[in-house]
């Protein structure tokens, strides 16, 4: 199987509800309707439905699990900087004549800071910047987490927090010390290594935790991810 529809064909086949499901699994019955309407399962969820459903775990492993998500970007931060923007612009205009300085400053400093998105591959994290990209060994990852509260009191100790990103070290009253490669705190994804834990924040969080479960997976039983 390799779609998480599949889950319902194979419920139906034993005549069960999602309630009757979600009993013998041991999952929710909240989390067995996601998994049928398309939401990525874990290999935890994986294991407890091959399980019950007698069937081998490499049928339901899932071979387009993504493997690229985007880095949105908060909305209301969006909106405050368009209108900041636009305001200094126009001081500006009005005193010198020309924008074009505020302009310069403002696309240098979103280029070098930017994060364009993130990808699982191979085992690794790949955090995308522009021209370059930052890179994680998921071979010593010890947990992963969603978490979008973790900005909530957050200290910058070192980096840049403004532009719709925050990069650099921090430290906060939910997780203590942290690297962040952060768009949008609410879609906070913690990975958590040997040595340090850094936060990410994808457009899927769900399913990017899904994702590189899958790749660990895939890795220690000798696979590649696939692209």
């Amino acid at each position: 199987m390799k779609d998480t529809n599949s889950i319902k064909v194979e419920r139906l086949k034993k005549g069960w509800t999602q309630a009757q499901l979600a009993e013998i699994t041991g999952l929710s019955e909240r989390t067995i309707q996601r998994l049928e309407n398309g939401a990525q399962p874990s290999i935890e969820s994986l294991n407890a439905l091959a399980t019950v459903f007698e069937v081998d775990l490499k049928s339901f492993e899932s071979s387009n699990l993504r493997k690229h998500f985007s880095a949105p970007i908060d909305r209301k931060l969006l909106t405050a900087f368009i209108v900041l923007w636009l305001l200094i612009m126009a001081i500006e205009f009005f005193s010198t004549g020309t924008p074009f300085i505020s302009i310069f400053f403002v696309t240098l400093t979103y280029l070098v800071f930017s994060i364009q998105g993130y990808s699982v591959i191979d085992n690794r994290l790949l955090i995308h910047h522009i021209g370059w990209s930052s890179n994680f060994d998921l071979s010593s990852l010890s947990s992963i987490e969603v978490n979008p509260y973790v900005m909530m009191g957050a200290i910058r100790i070192f980096g840049v927090s403004a532009l719709f990103v925050s990069t650099g070290r921090f430290r906060s009253n939910v997780i203590g010390k942290f690297k962040a490669y952060i768009t949008n705190p609410k879609n906070g994804l913690v990975l958590r290594f040997d040595d340090e834990q850094i936060v990410i924040t994808p457009d899927d969080p769900e399913a990017m935790h899904a994702s590189i479960e899958e790749s660990i997976s895939r890795f220690k039983a000798g696979k590649l991810s696939v692209l």
